[in-house]
């Protein structure tokens, strides 16, 4: 079975689960899937310092044939220290293949050994050790904690980190510089890559200083084969529920519960809001063991979510979100990081370079890529907007739709409970129940506790006065309310609303470059080791220059990815900085 039948036959066995409550699982299981992903992590550097970001690129591969996978749009990237804690979770989007992302190493982080952990989701069901692994060393001279954890030595080899072979140092020859290898201080560097040896394709350029302690090599993408052994790909997870690929974004995966033996877990329906400027609203229903599926738009980088019941039970029913697989690291080896007198100079130097460094980052800043406002799920056409201030202002929620929205109307059913309904497009007069009802993008259950809200708190109402057919749902239009200061959020209750913290998507950033043609940088400091971080090179190969700093030394250019071809591409030279 081929990558594009298999990635077909798994779309169509997730849509046909969600939508009439199978087990998705199970049919997993008939199939008999064997993911085909692997998961590589070019780094910057393999030292780290607090006060210094270790800026990382995944690659999302076929195992097959090393291209760029179209399966799993996303990817985690932890940080573990020798006693098993976990230093940092990052959700990266993957839709292209890659992604990318940083850490700002903190003050508080103990000095020690550490693994860098990478994958997929969907790598787990081919075995626990299936895992992308790293190896990362941080001094940190701002406390002695993770100090048993160094090496002692008399005297310190002063090795480069970065070196490598000369075999593999002209076996592409891809990155030339323009007929020098020695330039000054702040002056800038021209870089011409082969464009006959790069084909198109993924790559990432990392201009960094060597790091002058004995350290072991640092992985390059040349090592793919070599990270996955045989005896990860014929192990098994010992998972009971295997893991979907998350094809369309970010995938969650949960389970209800009921101790009412009269109610069923089966083809219940939940409400999964991400409340904000940018809402999400998803309707999920369970299969007949009370598991529910629901996915968020990668695009859009949320740290919590909102789930809740549909229906007149939704107090007897408890919700739980599955946790990330729990991947084996038992087997890993984190060597020592060796530590001599010798080397206190050079620490304490790289850690003032570092503060000074920081105390610029306003100047200097990398920037988040804004997404903007984007439109709501219903759409913005054929909708009734009032902007309540443009009204006369009334103190109640009821008053206020009596008086000023038209569209819609409130009134109250035989228990007593106010019931928001729209009235259809053709008529006004024909009164149409159970519309859709968001406060700031929060399906509301609770009618009631909108009720007591002050209506001089909302912002805008848009009302939709048509049927809308959501998941398994048919609601008869759609009122959406806006507050202007997002808060009813944080106070509302019903039934079994569970909310729930979440690693967020990374948000992309444009990260910051220098350039002394362009801007007046004289008088501030330069203590850069990063010169050059571009996680994105995919096609515009020319014109690539950047601008040396005040730290003196040897640096190391290198170019690593997959062409479109599935072709390993991995290039290195060095250059010196002298005053």
């Amino acid at each position: 079975m081929g990558l594009k039948t298999i990635y077909f036959s798994l779309l169509f066995l997730f849509f046909a689960s969600s939508a009439f409550g199978q087990k998705p699982e199970a049919k997993f299981k008939e199939q008999q899937f064997k993911p085909e992903e692997k998961v590589f992590v070019d780094y910057n550097s393999s030292l780290v310092f607090p006060g210094e970001y270790l800026y990382y690129k995944v690659y999302v591969l076929n195992d097959k044939t090393n291209r760029l996978s179209s399966l799993s749009q996303i990817a985690y990237v932890k940080m573990v220290s020798e006693n098993g804690e976990t230093i940092f979770t990052h959700k990266i989007n993957t839709a292209s293949g890659t992604g990318n992302g940083d850490f700002f190493v903190p003050t508080n982080i103990a000095s020690g050994t550490y693994k860098l952990i990478a994958f997929t989701e969907w790598m787990y069901n081919k075995s626990d050790t299936n895992f992308f692994s790293g190896t990362v060393f941080v001094i940190n001279p701002y406390t002695t904690k993770g100090e048993k954890s160094l090496k002692r030595v008399a005297s310190a080899q002063v090795d480069d980190i970065n070196t490598i072979s000369e075999k593999e140092n002209s076996a592409t020859g891809i990155i030339k510089l323009s007929n020098k290898a020695i330039f000054n201080k702040r002056e800038e560097v021209k870089l011409l890559l082969d464009s006959l040896k790069l084909k198109e394709g993924n790559y990432s350029l990392s201009v960094y200083k060597k790091n002058k302690l004995k350290l072991p090599d640092k992985l390059n993408i040349s090592n793919l084969q070599k990270i996955y052994t045989k005896e990860d790909n014929n192990s098994n997870s010992t998972s009971s529920q295997p893991y979907l690929p998350e094809l369309r974004g970010d995938l969650f995966r949960g389970t209800i519960s009921t101790t009412n033996k009269n109610l069923s877990v089966s083809n219940q329906s939940l409400a999964v809001s991400v409340p904000g400027d940018n809402f999400q609203l998803k309707i999920s229903n369970t299969n007949e063991e009370g598991v529910f599926y629901f996915n968020l738009d990668a695009s859009q980088s949320v740290d919590n979510l909102v789930v809740q019941m549909m229906g007149e039970n939704a107090h007897d029913f408890e919700i739980e979100l599955d946790s990330l697989p729990k991947f084996n690291y038992s087997s890993l080896y984190f060597p020592p990081l060796e530590i001599s007198p010798d080397m206190e100079s050079e620490i304490v130097k790289r850690s003032v370079f570092n503060q000074i460094e920081n105390s610029y980052y306003s100047i200097k800043p990398d920037t988040l890529k804004t997404q903007g406002k984007k439109e709501p799920f219903f759409g913005s056409k054929n909708i009734a907007v009032y902007p309540l201030d443009d009204y006369t202002r009334f103190p109640t929620v009821k008053e206020t739709f009596i008086e000023v929205i038209s569209a819609a109307k409130i009134r109250e059913n035989k228990k007593g409970e106010s019931v928001f309904g729209v009235y259809s497009r053709n008529s006004d007069l024909e009164f149409i129940s159970s519309a859709l009802l968001l406060v700031d993008g929060l399906y509301i259950e609770n009618t009631e506790a909108l009720m007591n809200y002050s209506a001089n708190k909302i912002d805008v109402i848009k009302v939709v006065r048509n049927e809308y057919y959501y998941g398994s749902k048919i609601f008869g239009g759609i009122i959406s309310i806006e507050t202007k200061e997002n808060d009813f959020v944080g106070s509302y209750q019903s039934g079994s609303l569970k909310k729930f913290d979440i690693i967020p998507v990374r948000a992309a950033k444009n990260y910051y470059v220098v350039n002394y043609k362009k801007q007046e940088l004289d008088r501030i400091p330069d203590f850069r080791r990063q010169l050059l971080w571009k996680p994105r090179l995919t096609n515009n190969f020319q014109n690539i220059s950047f601008f040396t700093s005040d730290v003196e030394g040897d640096y190391i250019i290198t170019l690593q990815g997959i062409s479109n071809d599935g072709r390993i591409i991995f290039d290195q030279i060095c250059f010196e900085v002298v005053d």
